[in-house]
């Protein structure tokens, strides 16, 4: 199944929130899987969170950017949300 997600990079994010929003196919069957990066860890991209940029500029993402929900991001964006909104979450051990 193949979804189109609202996307940011690093780039696309400023002092005064994002810049650029960009639309990526998601899914498994996607052309550009590779682009999202944490598969492992799906709780990031499906919760309230604020997105900082890896050279500066934050925005906060509460799912209202478009009717498509939250935002997918790739490793230049760092992730952050209190613990306890990753409560639940299961994840394998290595």
């Amino acid at each position: 199944m193949v979804y189109c997600v609202p996307y940011v990079g690093s780039k696309d994010i400023s002092d005064y929130g994002i810049i650029k929003l960009a639309y990526l196919e998601y899914g498994p069957a996607t052309r550009v899987p590779a682009q999202i990066r944490r598969p492992t860890f799906p709780e990031l991209y499906d919760r309230s969170k604020l997105i900082v940029a890896e050279f500066g500029g934050f925005a906060y993402d509460d799912g209202q950017w478009d009717s498509r929900g939250f935002l997918k991001c790739n490793h230049s964006v760092f992730i952050l949300m209190p613990w306890h909104g990753l409560s639940g979450s299961i994840t394998k051990a290595s």
